[in-house]
C-alpha cells in the first residue's frame, strides 16, 4: 500500500507537482464560550495538570488529579486522570502509590477507549517492578 509521501515522490519523478492536502477548516472562535460548565471545568483541569507537570510542580498536579479521581464514579471512569496520576507517582518515586492508583483503576468500570489496555500493562509493569525490588 502506498502512502501520500510515496505518491508525491512518484509524481516528482515524472516532473509533476505533489498533491497538496486541503487546508483544515477554520477553528470556531467561540468554541470555548459554547462549552458546558462541566466541559469547561474539565478543559481547565487538564490544562492545569499539564502546566503543573511541565513546570515540575508534581505535588500540585498530584493534588488536582487526586481530587478528580475521588470525584469520579458511576458509568465509567476517565482513564486520563488515573494514567497521569500514575505517571506523577512514578516520577516522585512513589511506587506503592503508583501501584495503588493503577489497581484502583483496574477494579472500576471504565470509559471506552484504548487506554484501559495501556493502563493494564502499566499495572503489570508496576507489580513486576515492586516484586523485583522486594526480592533479596
Amino acid at each position: 500500500m502506498w502512502g501520500e509521501s510515496d505518491f508525491n515522490l512518484l509524481l516528482s519523478l515524472y516532473g509533476l507537482s505533489p498533491v497538496r492536502a486541503p487546508d483544515p477548516p477554520e477553528p470556531r472562535l467561540n468554541a470555548l464560550s459554547e462549552m458546558t460548565p462541566e466541559a469547561r471545568r474539565i478543559t481547565d483541569l487538564v490544562e492545569a495538570v499539564k502546566t503543573a507537570k511541565r513546570e515540575g510542580r508534581l505535588d500540585d498536579a498530584c493534588s488536582l488529579l487526586i481530587e478528580e479521581v475521588e470525584r469520579q464514579h458511576g458509568c465509567g471512569v476517565a482513564q486520563w486522570y488515573y494514567e497521569q496520576l500514575a505517571i506523577v507517582y512514578r516520577k516522585q518515586g512513589r511506587d506503592m502509590d503508583e501501584l495503588a492508583i493503577l489497581d484502583r483503576y483496574d477494579r472500576q468500570r471504565k470509559a471506552p477507549g484504548a487506554t484501559p489496555a495501556i493502563l493494564a500493562t502499566r499495572l503489570e509493569t508496576a507489580r513486576a517492578r515492586l516484586r523485583r525490588d522486594a526480592a533479596p
